[in-house]
């Protein structure tokens, strides 16, 4: 069991690293997107974000809609990440 907690460890500290990279070698897109957000009209990002979380919602029930079809069963929520 020892041995199994310590690969994990591994493969975690492993993962963290790699997500550190990709931060820092795209930095500079990064801050393109962060500059771009402060221009924009606060407004209509909030609606952009409201329309891409509907859009995601709309999908979930798409594959709710799908399972049921074959008789599988499924909640939405469960679904929204997929």
């Amino acid at each position: 069991m020892l041995i199994h907690i310590r690969n994990w460890r591994w493969l975690f500290w492993l993962l963290v690293i790699g997500f550190i990279w990709v931060l820092v070698s795209r930095l500079n897109e990064i801050e393109k997107l962060a500059n771009t957000l402060r221009q924009g009209q606060w407004q209509w990002v909030l609606v952009a974000a409201l329309l891409q979380v509907g859009y995601y919602i709309l999908y979930a029930a798409l594959y709710q809609a799908s399972f049921s079809v074959v008789e599988v069963r499924s909640h939405q929520p469960a679904l929204i990440p997929v």
